[in-house]
């Protein structure tokens, strides 16, 4: 499937690098209100919902018939995020979005009909 969000997808990683590339480790840990993400716990988030959340979605979508789907709320998460290494998380993001690109490639135009129910 030939689409142009999965290039953007696919882009992602190698924008974020760019972002991250003047941020200390330091940086990445400061919050800037207690009941906020740091960037190292928007990384831990963005690398467990690559793997956990939307990679499950997507075998979901394309093995059942109008699967319904969960709600995800990254703040159920905040232990897995909170001590997160911000480097570690992002490598996990990355591999993981490479993986789920290159599945989302092999999709016929068929896969985009299909149907699911988001709660």
């Amino acid at each position: 499937m030939a689409l142009p969000c999965i290039e953007m997808l696919a882009a992602t990683p190698e924008i974020l690098r760019g972002l991250m590339s003047e941020i200390s480790d330091e940086d990445a840990r400061w919050k800037p209100a207690p009941d906020r993400f740091s960037i190292a716990e928007v990384l831990a988030h963005l690398s467990h919902s690559e793997g956990h959340c939307y990679r499950l979605r997507l075998d979901r979508f394309m093995a059942e018939d109008r699967p319904e789907l969960e709600p995800d709320d990254a703040s159920f998460h905040l232990d897995l995020y909170r001590n997160a290494d911000p480097e570690d998380a992002f490598d996990h993001f990355e591999d993981q979005r490479i993986t789920n690109v290159e599945l989302l490639r092999t999709l016929t135009d068929e896969a985009g009909k299909r149907v699911a129910l988001h709660r």
